[in-house]
C-alpha cells in the first residue's frame, strides 16, 4: 500500500488556467490540511505536493519549478514562510508520516519506500535525527503515555489492580 499517491484533481486544477478552479481548491485544501501557512503563491503548491508525494526524489530544483520560482528565490521564500528548509521540512514531514504509519503497526522496512528512504536504518537515523530517538523507543514512549491516558480517564482503575499505575517515576 502506498500513501504518497498524487490526488489527481489537486494537480489538474494547479495546471489548468481556470483561476477560479485554482482559487476554489486553494481554499479548500487550506481547510482541509491545516496548511494555512502557505497562503502564498508556490510554496503552497510544492508543500502540498510534499504532502502527497513524501517518497518522491525531491530535488530543489523540482521544487522551484512546481511553484514557479527560481531555485534560490523558492529556497528565500520556503524558509521565510515555514522557518525551514525544503529540504529539513521535507524531511519532517517525512519522519511525521513514519510515526503515523508506525502508530498503525506498520514494518520500518514497509514504511521507508513510502516516505522516501531507501532501507529502515536510513528512516531510523533521520527519525532519531529529528525525533530525538529511534522508531522502537519512540514507540514505546507513546504506548506508555496511551497508557497512561487510558488510565486516567477510565478514573484511574485498573481492572486488575484497582488504582492507577504509574508509567514514570516522579
Amino acid at each position: 500500500m502506498k500513501i504518497g499517491k498524487v490526488q489527481p484533481f489537486a494537480s489538474s486544477v494547479r495546471n489548468s488556467g481556470d483561476e477560479s478552479a485554482k482559487k476554489s481548491e486553494k481554499h479548500r485544501l487550506l481547510k482541509k490540511t491545516g496548511m494555512g501557512i502557505f497562503k502564498k503563491r508556490g510554496v503552497f503548491w510544492q508543500a502540498l505536493a510534499i504532502h502527497e508525494q513524501p517518497a518522491r526524489d525531491w530535488k530543489l530544483v523540482d521544487m522551484a519549478a512546481l511553484a514557479g520560482m527560481s531555485r534560490a528565490r523558492f529556497a528565500v521564500r520556503f524558509r521565510e514562510i515555514t522557518g525551514e528548509t525544503p529540504a529539513d521540512y521535507l524531511a519532517s514531514w517525512r519522519v511525521m508520516t513514519a510515526q503515523r504509519l508506525i502508530k498503525q503497526g506498520w514494518q520500518l522496512k514497509h514504511i521507508a519506500d513510502d516516505v522516501g528512504y531507501g532501507s529502515a536504518s536510513a528512516l531510523t537515523r533521520a527519525f532519531a535525527r529529528k525525533v530525538g530517538c529511534a522508531p522502537a523507543k519512540w514507540l514505546k514512549e507513546q504506548q506508555e503515555i496511551g497508557f497512561s491516558r487510558e488510565l486516567e480517564t477510565s478514573g484511574g482503575q485498573n481492572e486488575t489492580h484497582g488504582s492507577l499505575l504509574k508509567t514514570h517515576p516522579e
